[in-house]
């Protein structure tokens, strides 16, 4: 294995419940598209995720 791509999930769900709660509470359309990072791991920087990743958090 040459290199993980990390997708955050947990980001994933959140923008998925906050644009679920603002049709519902708001009837705020969502976007079309919601971009989303990605993380590329490699063995030179896979020990650094963590603590990046948790600091990204929203």
């Amino acid at each position: 294995m040459q290199a993980l791509i990390a997708q955050r999930p947990e980001l994933q769900g959140y923008n998925g419940v906050k644009a679920l709660s603002r049709l519902l509470l708001f009837d705020e359309r969502p976007q079309v598209v919601n971009l989303l990072p990605i993380d590329i791991l490699l063995k030179e920087n896979y020990q650094y995720y963590n603590k990046v990743s948790n600091l990204l958090l929203i």
